[in-house]
């Protein structure tokens, strides 16, 4: 089955998808059928996007670096490859860490 709503969601959101499409096909299944999937990824990138924003500025205060609240990821002063690794280690744990504790949540439930 095809989620057509997967483009809806933000890129974060996606990434969990995908990572529970891998790992955890069922629980994919069960979220489709329960209807619930949609708004679960939607909250996930949510939750993710603001965690990732504010760990960029915390990030951006460590290093004396000027951020810019009107574009997230713009920077001065700094270097873009660390900001590019930052970036994606902070996204990958994130994003993994939110969907377990959402997971874990919605089978308790």
């Amino acid at each position: 089955m095809k989620d057509e709503f997967i483009t809806c969601v933000g890129v974060l959101g996606q990434r969990h998808y995908n990572y529970l499409k891998k790992h955890f096909p069922t629980v994919i299944n069960v979220m489709r059928m329960n209807g619930t999937l949609e708004q679960y990824l939607k909250d996930i990138d949510k939750d993710a996007q603001d965690m990732f924003d504010k760990l960029t500025k915390q990030l951006a205060d460590k290093q004396h670096t000027e951020f810019d609240s009107r574009r997230p990821l713009r920077y001065k002063k700094c270097d873009p490859v660390h900001i590019s690794a930052a970036e994606q280690a902070a996204q990958d744990a994130q994003i993994q860490r939110i969907g377990q504790q959402k997971c874990d949540r919605d089978v308790i439930h």
